[in-house]
């Protein structure tokens, strides 16, 4: 969004900008997993129209061109084909070149990487198999000073981050990126007062170019618990200051097999919906975060199962249960992919080792036999695990049944801890065949090697 207060304190933040240059921060500006600097996009155009809304679709740019996502060579400049990807979506009229809707970081990311990162698997572009961070969290709550250094000490150790305000007076909110700072004064080691973040901000990098640094001198005076901003320069005054109100994080997952996820893959996760006017009295348009599914793969559609279907479908008898089709195979093995990403590791059950314990997802194949899980792999953080399952040959259809309803409402109630999951299938040779292969392949080996001698 573009505030009303804009003009007013865009001079104070240039300021509060060329001040801080020289001061050491506790941790960042971090960098990009690329080596360069976090990217910040920019609205388009500059400056932007009084409707330009575009915060949350640049943040969420800014965090997956960090994270690795996107086609371009640096961050930024995957950071910009992404947000040009979201402004292609959500605009609201088919000739703007900028958004006009409100809407949110968290479900932006999750669409682009459903809709158009994991859509290019097969072909090589768009999403990047081998990145670390493929798994998001988000909290909608008002942060405080824990939060806050809970996301420096998260950037430290190479996760990305944007936290989502509320301006007193403005009709919207605003959404920034969140690259570095000094810890609030309950935290070692710090190098303050004044206890200050460092932003990626798509409103402001025209005038402050790069980093934009913020003070939170109520951490300082001890006014409240409550994450403020004093954006507008008057530290003595509260009532002006940006109060943090939830954030989005990419956090490190565990990175499924791009073969896989070329074949066929299934995404349950909350995205956004088309912008609508929010009601006949608002002229305000917004996209809405709901629960989507969808299927993508090079197989997505080839095949059907026995009733003809082609996407995965949930058993009208069992609803929590999922159906996939597939084109039987009794000459290759099945290999079943579930990533279940938590949105709170600390919410994840362990066993007495201490050890995080893996969902009981069940996996059955076409004559109603369980499959055993193989493996279960976790992120480092204990925020997403993928659990591995393999089939003796492939079944024209398996079903995958769930423990609960969270698994199908994400996040609709409180104390429901999962995000998202996806499910991702692929047929390969059977070991035997595999053995064989390499018999082959030592014979042919042991011959060339006679010829030469």
């Amino acid at each position: 969004m573009w505030s009303r207060r804009a003009v007013g304190w865009l001079a104070a933040v240039l300021v509060v900008a060329l001040a801080a240059a020289a001061q050491a921060y506790d941790v960042g500006p971090v960098t990009s997993t690329d080596a360069t600097a976090v990217p910040d996009v920019n609205k388009n155009p500059w400056p932007p129209a009084n409707n330009d809304m575009g915060c949350w679709a640049a943040a969420a740019s800014n965090v997956l061109g960090a994270a690795g996502w996107g086609k371009g060579a640096s961050a930024q400049a995957k950071a910009d084909n992404i947000y040009q990807d979201l402004i292609n979506q959500f605009k609201v009229n088919g000739v703007d070149t900028y958004l006009q809707c409100t809407g949110c970081a968290g479900p932006a990311a999750k669409w682009w990487v459903h809709n158009i990162g994991l859509d290019q698997a097969d072909a090589g572009n768009g999403y990047t198999p081998d990145a670390t961070y493929v798994n998001f969290r988000e909290v909608n709550r008002t942060l405080n000073e824990s939060d806050y250094n809970f996301l420096l000490r998260e950037l430290n150790r190479g996760q990305y981050a944007a936290v989502r305000w509320v301006i007193p007076g403005a009709d919207v909110g605003h959404c920034i990126t969140l690259v570095g700072g000094n810890y609030g004064p309950n935290m070692a080691p710090q190098n303050g007062p004044p206890w200050t973040s460092v932003w990626h901000d798509s409103d402001t990098n025209n005038v402050a170019p790069g980093d934009e640094a913020r003070n939170t001198w109520n951490f300082v005076f001890n006014q409240d618990n409550v994450w403020r901003l004093d954006v507008n320069n008057t530290r003595d005054v509260v009532n002006d200051d940006w109060i943090a109100e939830g954030y989005f994080l990419a956090c490190p997952g565990v990175p499924k097999p791009s073969s896989a996820i070329g074949n066929f893959d299934v995404h349950r996760y909350i995205g956004l919906t088309t912008p609508l006017p929010a009601d006949q009295n608002n002229p305000t348009w917004h996209c809405d975060p709901e629960v989507q599914m969808m299927t993508t793969g090079s197989s997505r559609g080839v095949y059907a199962d026995p009733a003809g279907n082609v996407d995965a479908y949930w058993d009208f008898n069992d609803p929590l249960s999922l159906i996939i089709p597939n084109q039987q195979d009794d000459t290759r093995q099945k290999k079943l992919y579930i990533l279940v990403d938590f949105n709170d590791p600390a919410l994840v059950r362990l066993d007495n080792f201490g050890k995080p314990i893996a969902p009981d997802i069940k996996v059955y194949d076409d004559h109603g036999n369980q499959i055993n899980v193989d493996s279960a792999s976790w992120a480092s953080d204990n925020g997403e695990v993928m659990m591995t399952y393999t089939f003796d040959t492939q079944p024209p259809w398996e079903k995958v049944t769930f423990p609960g309803a969270e698994y199908k409402d994400l996040m609709a109630l409180v104390g429901d801890n999962v995000y998202e999951w996806n499910i991702a299938t692929e047929c390969v040779p059977e070991p035997a065949t595999l053995s064989l292969l390499g018999l082959g392949l030592a014979a042919a080996l042991a011959r060339r090697r006679a010829r030469r001698g």
